[in-house]
């Protein structure tokens, strides 16, 4: 027996939930939110690989000081430190709240 892949298994749970208690303003607004971000996304896809017309006017390169770099790779390094260990600073931000 195949393995049914799980990753539209969710979506379609939610949507089902949503439809059986009657919240059509939800599911017709998720709709609509998935409509524009598929739209949002394809578009920037497919002008990351559009061919640039011969002639076209193109941009100058911004030089970015070493400090915005060094800031961005600090900032890239903690959130992807963050998304895969949250337990640490969710411990502090608890300990934080049941002391006040």
């Amino acid at each position: 027996r195949a393995r049914r892949r799980r990753g539209l298994r969710r979506p379609r749970v939610v949507l089902l939930a949503g439809a059986q208690s009657g919240h059509w303003g939800l599911l017709v607004t998720l709709a609509l939110g998935s409509a524009i971000g598929a739209y949002y996304y394809l578009r920037v896809t497919l002008m990351l690989f559009a061919k640039v017309p011969a002639g076209a006017e193109t941009l100058d390169k911004v030089s970015t000081p070493l400090i915005v770099k060094i800031l961005l790779v600090a900032l890239a390094v903690f959130t992807l430190v963050l998304g895969t260990f949250p337990a640490p600073l969710l411990a502090v931000l608890h300990s934080l709240n049941s002391n006040s």
